[in-house]
């Protein structure tokens, strides 16, 4: 018993020996040329890439508006659907509204015109989704919702409605 054990100790030390040899000549380099720091790069990189998406912790509360506006432009493209809508409660953090908070969405007869104000936040990126026949504007206590009212016009998408 005691001399396989020591057999077997001895095998694990050559093939430790041969493994530190290996590296030393730079073997594995060779295989995977890579070096610490960028494999700790690309580790960070990848990252940042799994937590970001939706990360409401990078956007003020008029940006989070604009972009469900953007998601529900998103949905009626792909179900074909005339009208859509939904309700938007604004956050309280970060950069969000925690009291009594009005919402005005300025008039754009083309895309890429006009502004959404919500609480002390303002946006236009809703402007390159949506165009916004008239101004509307709706006022609201804290933690209520507000609905927001799409409609198809042809081939493009107007914000017609807030309650």
């Amino acid at each position: 018993m005691t001399r396989i054990l020591v057999g077997t100790l001895h095998t694990i030390e050559n093939e430790f020996e041969d493994c530190k040899r290996a590296i030393n000549r730079g073997a594995f380099r060779k295989q995977f040329p890579i070096s610490n720091h960028a494999a700790m790069r690309a580790f960070l990189c990848l990252l940042l890439l799994a937590v970001t998406p939706g990360c409401d912790f990078l956007t003020d509360a008029a940006t989070r508006a604009a972009y469900e506006i953007e998601a529900a432009t998103h949905e009626m493209r792909r179900q074909g659907l005339a009208s859509y809508e939904f309700t938007h409660v604004p956050k309280t953090w970060p950069e969000g509204v925690d009291g009594p908070w009005d919402l005005v969405i300025h008039e754009s007869s083309q895309i890429g015109q006009g502004g959404l104000g919500l609480g002390r936040y303002a946006t236009g990126y809703h402007n390159r989704f949506v165009r916004v026949p008239r101004t509307l504007s709706v006022t609201k206590q804290a933690g209520e919702g507000c609905v927001i009212m799409l409609r198809r016009d042809g081939d493009a998408i107007e914000l017609v409605g807030l309650r």
